[in-house]
């Protein structure tokens, strides 16, 4: 029969030893753990920014990623977006100036036979040309006037 006590003692020291790096090792894993999901998160919550940006028509931002995996190609692939979708809405807003201009153009020619017809019809209604010849001449204007609208009419559905 001999003394266990030294073995006992020295599986107590190994169990505390075991325990100690044991805890040293769950912290070092954690501490591993949470800075490479920062380091891979980061990126994509920077990503979500800058779209949530874009829904709301500010392409100013752009995204930096400086890395050549799948990440890097979806941020370089939403700055191309944002690029062509900020050259597409600049294309729009200049169709809209052109074409609120065609419109005043078009009121305007518009406008002017119409004020001359409207002026020749009162003109005979009002008994200003009293003769057959003066009436003959604002019937042709009329006439004139109705044609040149026509045309303007043909032209702008050409267009």
């Amino acid at each position: 029969m001999k003394n266990t006590n030294g073995v006992r003692e020295s599986v107590a020291i190994a169990n505390r030893f075991y325990l100690f790096i044991g805890g040293i090792m769950l912290f070092i894993s954690i501490f591993l753990t949470a800075l490479f999901s920062k380091k891979i998160t980061k990126p994509i919550i920077k990503m979500c920014a800058i779209t949530n940006e874009m829904e709301k028509l500010h392409f100013e931002h752009k995204i930096e990623v400086k890395s050549k995996d799948e990440i890097g190609e979806l941020a370089d692939s939403i700055n191309h977006m944002a690029e062509r979708l900020q050259e597409n809405i600049y294309t729009m807003q200049q169709d809209i100036v052109r074409r609120k201009q065609l419109v005043r153009d078009v009121s305007h020619e518009l406008k002017s036979p119409i004020a001359v017809i409207k002026g020749y019809a009162d003109g005979l209604q009002y008994g200003v040309a009293d003769d057959k010849d003066s009436r003959e001449k604002y019937c042709q204007i009329i006439s004139n006037e109705c044609d040149r609208m026509d045309q303007m009419v043909k032209d702008l559905l050409e267009l």
